[in-house]
């Protein structure tokens, strides 16, 4: 992330001339002498401390290093001066830095709150929420607030081509860069991120040009080995790409070096390294990576060693909202429900405001029959994140055990809302056969994983590395122009009416929302789950076993229905589509669905996507 205080670090705080003592340790720090200015703040503190002091403290405090001791005195000086802007923004600044991102979003706020166009923490906002796809929308409203008011400066632009890059706008992500540079920004992160879109693009080639020239300015940091690592594993070479990462996450022992080091090693299938991995981040003793080493345990199937190693935290590790919602998944997870049910309370109760802090109450409630007591939290949650898909699922699987099966019907009309099509052969090929013998061929050669993803409904299988729907290749291209038929087709068919959260959302235009390619092998499937950032899902198949419209078991076959987890009462499937060679089957993002595991020995690939209106 940008640092925009960088306009400000050079600057003595306001009403520096007051104090000799005070002038002279920020005389010290602009001459480079840190140590002396270290020593002459700490004085000037401990003779008076004043807002100003601190807040030259904090500042001197983190260009040394020591953020824990600049988070301390600039805390103070925030409470001294709770509308001085400057202050807040450093403070929020540090706070990153300590990985503190709630404090630090609260820091930028309140600063924009005391000066409302204040730049620098308009631009670290927009950076901080630009770093999630959830807050990416304010952060691209923040950064096109940046270009208003600084006219041909870059820092805007580079902000808005962040917030864009959040939303896999990366087309639009990389013209925003284009005229950041354009605007003069030449900074090293304003190209890093440009690298990053370049990735996403697949452009890997331009990419490494990039991160060679960063490295020939003697730029180096974590998170370009990350990129770098990206870009072997793209072109096939997990080794090194494994090599980079490992490298990213020893600079720099951050939750992003964490999480992707542990995927790649565990989509490689190098199960030693990843447990290795974990071993090593809760050896840090730092309570984010330790819970994260905890999930990424719980994601690879082992929940009672997650479980284990969760109680074993200290209660200070335990006690934040995102340590008790994983506290309550995991609790969820090994049958302790109304532990669950308790740590999620607990977590809410801290952060009422946080959609998955509120989210993991709902699944506990349900699985203890209080579907009633499900449906006021569903409701709750649903004001914070009103087009959430997981939500609808939750609302009709709670409708659906408390027999108001109108209500539940109507959400889950899969009669009506589940349709298969048939594609039609693109142009230059003479069969479906045909374009779907190229299609594998084209998707197999994209496959560098051995394993599924972490934490996704795939099992037994593996997946693309990256978003097919920035590939360039014409056989890929050709498949995407073939779904615009069948999709506008669906379109017509479910309708328009407001009163209903699918066909509310139809305005007549679509744009595909993120694409990949599974391939199940000997006894894969997915199971049960839904598509929560969604609209209209889909299930394409390019390769389905021989004989899979006559087995008695369904083994490789769509169903609808079940949710994801046991109810008092069962709830299972009520509808399954036999897959076919060709078929397209659309569906709403919120309809629960899985698959029956394939017959041993048996392969199946798709070629799913999302579509979202616009």
């Amino acid at each position: 992330m940008a640092e925009a205080a960088s306009q400000s670090r050079n600057r003595a705080p306001s009403d520096m001339s007051s104090s000799h003592s005070l002038q002279a340790a920020y005389q010290s720090f602009q001459a480079g002498n840190l140590q002396q200015a270290r020593q002459q703040i700490r004085a000037c503190i401990t003779a008076s401390s004043d807002a100003n002091a601190l807040h030259l403290g904090g500042v001197i405090e983190k260009a040394a290093g020591d953020f824990e001791q600049a988070a301390t005195w600039l805390r103070q000086a925030a409470a001294m001066a709770p509308t001085n802007a400057e202050i807040l923004n450093t403070l929020g600044i540090v706070e990153t830095r300590l990985g503190n991102t709630v404090a630090a979003e609260s820091s930028y706020r309140s600063a924009l709150k005391a000066a409302p166009s204040f730049v620098p923490a308009l631009l670290n906002l927009a950076h901080h929420l630009a770093q999630s796809a959830s807050g990416a929308t304010e952060a691209e409203a923040l950064a096109r607030k940046l270009i208003q008011l600084q006219g041909k400066s870059g820092a805007g632009w580079a902000a808005l081509g962040a917030a864009l890059k959040s939303q896999s706008r990366f087309e639009e992500a990389l013209n925003a860069f284009d005229q950041a540079a354009a605007h003069g920004a030449t900074d090293p992160a304003t190209w890093q991120n440009r690298a990053g879109v370049l990735l996403e693009l697949g452009r890997t080639r331009e990419t490494a040009e990039i991160l060679d020239a960063l490295a020939q300015a003697g730029i180096d940091n974590a998170a370009l080995s990350y990129l770098r690592g990206r870009v072997h594993v793209e072109e096939g070479d997990i080794e090194a790409g494994a090599t980079q990462m490992a490298r990213s996450w020893t600079t720099q022992t951050s939750e992003h070096a964490l999480r992707n080091l542990a995927s790649v090693y565990w989509m490689q299938g190098d199960t030693g390294s990843f447990d290795a991995l974990l071993e090593e981040a809760l050896a840090t003793q730092t309570p984010q990576l330790a819970l994260i080493a905890v999930d990424l345990t719980r994601q690879s199937g082992r929940v009672e060693r997650a479980a284990e190693l969760f109680n074993s935290l200290s209660p200070e590790q335990q006690s934040t909202p995102g340590a008790q919602s994983l506290g309550a998944l995991l609790a969820q997870e090994t049958g302790a429900l109304e532990t669950a049910v308790e740590r999620a309370r607990i977590a809410i109760a801290e952060a009422p405001d946080s959609y998955g802090v509120r989210t993991n109450l709902i699944v506990p409630l349900l699985m203890l029959g209080d579907a009633q007591g499900a449906l006021v939290e569903i409701e709750a949650a649903q004001r914070l994140a009103p087009l959430a898909q997981d939500l609808i699922a939750y609302q009709a699987t709670a409708w659906r055990m408390l027999g108001r099966t109108e209500a539940y019907e109507r959400l889950y009309d899969m009669e009506r809302f589940v349709i298969p099509h048939q594609l039609e052969a693109p142009e230059g090929y003479a069969s479906m056969a045909d374009f779907n013998a190229a299609l594998a061929a084209e998707l197999d050669a994209l496959r560098v994983y051995k394993a599924h993803p972490l934490d996704q409904s795939l099992r037994q299988g593996n997946q693309t590395p990256r978003d097919l729907l920035h590939e360039t290749s014409p056989v890929i291209r050709s498949y995407f122009q073939a779904l615009e038929k069948p999709i506008r087709a669906y379109m017509q068919a479910i309708g328009s009416a407001p009163d209903h959260p699918l066909t509310a959302r139809n305005t007549g235009r679509f744009a595909l929302k993120g694409s990949w390619s599974v391939r199940l092998a000997s006894g894969g499937f997915h199971v049960n789950h839904v598509h929560p950032e969604g609209w209209i899902s889909s299930a394409y198949y390019v390769e389905v076993p021989e004989g899979i419209e006559t087995n008695a078991d369904r083994a490789g076959w769509i169903k609808f229905g079940e949710p994801s987890f046991a109810t008092p009462v069962p709830l299972p499937a009520e509808k399954w589509v036999c897959p076919k060679p060709g078929s397209l089957v659309l569906f709403p993002s919120y309809m629960w669905h899985g698959t029956e595991p394939i017959e041993s020995g048996a392969t199946r690939v798709t070629a799913p996507f999302d579509v979202l209106p616009v």
